[in-house]
C-alpha cells in the first residue's frame, strides 16, 4: 500500500498539481511510521513544507508527537477563536500563528500541523507573507498640515474599532 501511495505522490508533485492524498485505517504503530516516512519522501520531491491535516485537536499533538519523535521539524497551527467584540485578550495564539507562518515562507520547517478549521482562519493577507515580511505597507504622514490631520483622524477611527492595534 506504501508503495501506491508514494507512486501517487510522485506523480502529483512531478504534475505540480499538489492534491491532498487522505489515508486512513492504520494502527498506531504503522501510523506513525507512514506520517514520519511520508513527509519524508514529500520533502525531498519539493522544497514546500507539508501540510497535515487532523480531524480534531488531540489528532494533531499525537501526529506532532509522532513526527517529532522521528526527527521530523514540525510545528502545530492552532486554531484561534474569533472575537466579535472589544476586549484585551492574550496573543499568544496570534503570535503563535504568525510564527508557525514564519517558519514556513523561511524553510525552517518540514510539516505543519493542524485542524481544517484551524488551516481555514485567515491571519495575515497573501502578499505579505513573503520571506522577510519586508514588504509590510507604510504611510508616512503628510507635509501638509490639513492632510496629516485628516490622516491621523482615520487612524484614530480605526483604532477606535481595534484597541491593540499599535499605530506607532
Amino acid at each position: 500500500e506504501y508503495k501506491n501511495f508514494l507512486t501517487a505522490l510522485t506523480e502529483t508533485y512531478r504534475k505540480k498539481e499538489v492534491l491532498p492524498i487522505a489515508v486512513n485505517g492504520l494502527s498506531g504503530g504503522a501510523e506513525g511510521a507512514f506520517l514520519v516516512e511520508s513527509v519524508i519522501e514529500a520533502r525531498r520531491l519539493s522544497s514546500s513544507p507539508v501540510l497535515i491535516l487532523c480531524e480534531n485537536e488531540g489528532e494533531c499533538e499525537k501526529a506532532v508527537r509522532l513526527l517529532s519523535d522521528g526527527g521530523i521539524s514540525v510545528r502545530r497551527y492552532r486554531k484561534r477563536d474569533l472575537v466579535f467584540y472589544n476586549i484585551r485578550a492574550s496573543h499568544d495564539v496570534e503570535r503563535e500563528r504568525l510564527s508557525v507562518l514564519s517558519a514556513v515562507t523561511s524553510g525552517d520547517v518540514d510539516a505543519v500541523v493542524s485542524t481544517v478549521s484551524a488551516a481555514a482562519i485567515r491571519t495575515v493577507p497573501e502578499e505579505m507573507l513573503l520571506p522577510g515580511f519586508e514588504y509590510i505597507p507604510t504611510a508616512p504622514l503628510s507635509a501638509d498640515r490639513k492632510e496629516a490631520r485628516r490622516m491621523m483622524s482615520e487612524i484614530q477611527e480605526i483604532r477606535k474599532d481595534l484597541p491593540d492595534l499599535d499605530c506607532g
